[in-house]
Order: structure tokens, then C-alpha cells, then sequence
């Protein structure tokens, strides 16, 4: 791996090493991120749902109506709304972390033509 090698200046032995300690650091990433952004998708979701129920009740009570069971209709668009209001949510803040990874990529990596120059990327 000659591209890493220069990347993150191994010595020419140990970039198989390097190799393996980035790809466990990204799948190491990729699983937290998954589950910091599921987090926070069914956190909204849950917290709009039962919004949306609070706002119900209060609007039946505000008219002197009498409460009954909604219809699986309604519970359906309710959960639906939930869960878009949610999922749009997770994808708001991993656009901002990735907006964040591309500064801290721009901010960090400095390699120039000449640190790659006579390495062979085959």
C-alpha cells in the first residue's frame, strides 16, 4: 500500500498496519455514527408522535369533545409524520457532520504532488 504508506508516513514495513488500523477505525466510525444518528432519528420521532398526541388531546378538551379512539387511519399519518419528521432529522445532522468532516479534512491533510512523487498507487 504505497498510497498509504506516504499518506501517513509508515515506514515502507509497516503499511499493512497502517492499512488495517484505518479500515478498523472506519468501520469503528461507521457503526457509531449509524447508531448516534438512529439515536437521534427515533428520539424526534417518538418526541413528535406523542407531540402530536398532546396537541390532540389538548384541542379536544379546549372544544368540550368527547375523546374516542382514534382510527388506524389517523394513528398511521400520525406515525408517518413522526417518523419523516424524524428521519429528516438524522439526515440534517449527518449533513452537518459531514460539512464538519470536510473542514477538519481540509483543516488537517496537507500532502503536496511531491510527497507522492515516485510512488506507484498499483
Amino acid at each position: 500500500m504505497p498510497v498509504i504508506q506516504s499518506a501517513t508516513g509508515t515506514a515502507a514495513g509497516t503499511g499493512s498496519v497502517a492499512a488495517s488500523l484505518r479500515n478498523t477505525a472506519q468501520q469503528a466510525g461507521g457503526s457509531i455514527g449509524l447508531a448516534v444518528l438512529g439515536t437521534v432519528a427515533f428520539t424526534v420521532a417518538a418526541n413528535s408522535a406523542r407531540a402530536a398526541a398532546a396537541r390532540a388531546m389538548a384541542a379536544a378538551h379546549a372544544h368540550g369533545a368527547r375523546l374516542h379512539t382514534p382510527s388506524q387511519a389517523a394513528l398511521t399519518s400520525l406515525y408517518h409524520h413522526a417518523l419523516a419528521t424524524g428521519f429528516a432529522r438524522g439526515f440534517l445532522i449527518a449533513a452537518w457532520i459531514m460539512l464538519l468532516a470536510l473542514v477538519i479534512t481540509v483543516a488537517v491533510v496537507r500532502i503536496r504532488r511531491t510527497d507522492l512523487a515516485g510512488v506507484n498507487p498499483v
